[in-house]
């Protein structure tokens, strides 16, 4: 477990860090924007390996819809050791990532190759 005291960002990056040094795991970390009650949808995902904002996407994501990207993900040996942002495709408007994005200036996330 990694705990902080830290901003939740922080927090995050934390624990990303300390799952990307792992080389007994396969892991992948979902970043949903702003979650909703909203049922599950059939509209495709669009993902963010490198930044929280996607562009063209807005902020909000169905609980449902994160479940049914696991459900995607989990087989995707491609996914494993990545900080994945994800969307719903075909949405407008400006997405939390992008506000996120801006706040923190030129941040951009890196991940460790699986061996």
């Amino acid at each position: 477990a990694v705990v902080s005291t830290q901003s939740t960002g922080e927090g995050m990056r934390q624990s990303e860090l300390e799952l990307e040094k792992s080389d007994h795991l396969d892991w992948t970390c979902v970043l949903p924007g702003g979650l909703t009650n909203e049922p599950v949808t059939d509209i495709p995902f669009r993902t963010n390996d490198t930044d929280f904002h996607i562009p063209g996407c807005s902020d909000g994501i169905s609980r449902a819809d994160v479940a049914r990207y696991f459900l995607q993900v989990i087989p995707d040996t491609e996914s494993h050791g990545k900080v994945r942002a994800i969307a719903l495709a075909g949405e407008s408007g400006t997405s939390l990532g992008e506000t996120l994005s801006n706040q923190m200036g030129d941040f951009k996330r890196t991940t460790v190759n699986q061996q």
